[in-house]
C-alpha cells in the first residue's frame, strides 16, 4: 500500500495520529497487528544551526516523549536525542532521562563529515554506557556517504544493517 511517499507492508494504513500525538491510537493499531513494542526513532529539533536552540528543541522533545511513551512505558519505547553541538547539554540529557523505563538508546545527530568516533563525543559514549543505554544510528543515503570517511566509522555505520548486529536493542526493550 502506499500514500505519498510512504509505503506500508500491512493492509491498513496506520490510524490519523498514531505516530504523532495520539499513544492511545497507536497502541491500538500495535494491537492491531499483533505488535508487542515498537521503538520510536524522532529527530525533535536536532540539527538546528543555533546550538542553544538545537538544544532546547531537543529537551522539549524528550518532554513531549516522556509523555508519549509514558502512556504504556513497556510497549513505547524511543531514544534521547544527542548532538557534538551541546556535548554537556546532551550529557545532561542522558542523566536526566536516561533511567526512564521508555529510553532504550541515545541517539546521535551528526553534521555531515562528523565522524561517530570524534573524541569530543567521549563523555556521551559513557553517560550513554552509565546508564546502560544502546546507540542506534539512523540515516539516509546522503549522510552515509557524508560520514563515511574513515575505516571505523564505514564499519559503524554499515553494522546496523548487519542482521544480529546490535543497534537498537537494550535490556530496556
Amino acid at each position: 500500500m502506499k500514500r505519498g511517499f510512504q509505503t506500508f507492508m500491512g493492509s491498513r494504513f496506520p490510524t490519523e495520529g498514531g505516530g504523532d500525538y495520539d499513544p492511545a491510537a497507536r497502541l491500538r493499531d500495535m494491537d492491531t497487528e499483533g505488535t508487542d513494542v515498537h521503538f520510536i526513532v524522532h529527530g525533535g529539533g536536532a540539527g538546528h544551526p543555533d546550538p542553544s536552540l538545537e538544544m532546547e528543541f531537543i529537551k522539549a522533545d524528550h518532554r513531549y516523549l516522556a509523555d508519549f511513551c509514558g502512556t504504556n512505558v513497556h510497549r513505547l519505547k524511543t531514544c534521547i536525542a544527542v548532538t557534538p553541538h551541546a556535548i554537556e547539554g546532551s550529557v545532561a540529557e542522558i542523566k536526566r532521562w536516561g533511567r526512564e523505563p521508555w529510553a532504550a538508546a541515545i541517539y546521535p545527530h551528526f553534521p555531515l563529515d562528523y565522524p561517530l568516533d570524534h573524541p569530543d563525543m567521549n563523555p556521551i559514549w559513557a553517560a550513554a554506557a552509565d546508564e546502560g543505554l544502546a546507540v542506534i544510528h539512523h540515516s539516509g543515503l546522503p549522510a552515509i556517504q557524508g560520514i563515511a570517511t574513515s575505516g571505523i566509522t564505514r564499519f559503524l555505520v554499515a553494522s546496523p544493517a548487519t542482521p544480529g548486529a546490535p543497534c537498537a536493542l537494550s535490556r530496556r526493550l
